[in-house]
């Protein structure tokens, strides 16, 4: 099993790194457009923020639903590279968005990602002249002291997947929330034996606080009453 996973992950970055020259060769100017940086780990970025769009996640459509134009403030932990955030920004009315992201490695996790400083300068770059966004540097736990509680219409949980940090997060961020506003994450059925436990953490809190949540692969959220 070891063998085939060493296998596969350095056959993808052949790959990609092929495909990166072909397109630095072959297609000069696109090359130019592309974050080429992080050909690194396992996880290997072909792709630029500005260039290559996300799709609006389930939750957000959902949320554009509920919320329709209304000024929003929200918080979506696990940040990355800003991709999704950038979404949130365009899609949503926002106000103000906290960022909140180590942009460092996790003890519990084995495979460890060399670009978490580079994912963080992208995102001040990406942000710097956006008002209505304060990037926080710090783990959820501690993120999490520098908004008042009430104060959010939503909260995006979108960082260590972990059973035991996503139920964290949850209990971290609901007092967060108002009353009509909306608790969601990422990655509902990751389970990867790297990552796991976030249908389970969701499942339990809702439970405990007899709560139903609706699920919208990749997407799980619920409304605060």
């Amino acid at each position: 099993m070891k063998i085939k996973k060493y296998i596969s992950k350095h056959t993808a970055n052949i790959r990609y790194k092929l495909t990166s020259l072909i397109l630095k060769y072959l297609t000069p100017v696109l090359y130019e457009q592309f974050d080429i940086s992080t050909f690194v780990d396992h996880r290997t970025f072909l792709y630029k923020t500005d260039v290559i769009p996300i799709d609006l996640r389930p939750s957000f459509i959902f949320m554009k639903k509920i919320f329709g134009e209304k000024l929003l403030t929200g918080a979506e932990i696990g940040v990355e590279r800003g991709r999704n955030s950038n979404c949130i920004l365009k899609e949503l009315n926002i106000e103000k968005l906290y960022l909140i992201d180590p942009w460092e490695n996790y003890d519990e996790i084995e495979v460890k990602w060399s670009h978490m400083d580079s994912n963080y300068g992208h995102v001040q770059r990406t942000f710097e002249n956006d008002k209505r966004v304060r990037i926080i540097r710090e783990l959820s736990e501690n993120g999490v002291y520098h908004i008042k509680k009430n104060s959010l219409d939503f909260v995006y949980i979108d960082g260590n997947h972990l059973y035991e940090y996503v139920c964290k997060d949850i209990e971290l961020y609901f007092d967060r929330v108002k009353k009509g506003g909306v608790i969601a994450g990422h990655d509902i059925f990751v389970n990867d034996g790297i990552q796991g436990g976030v249908l389970d953490a969701v499942k339990d809190f809702c439970f405990k606080h007899n709560i139903y949540f609706y699920v919208e692969n990749p997407d799980w959220y619920f409304i605060k009453k």
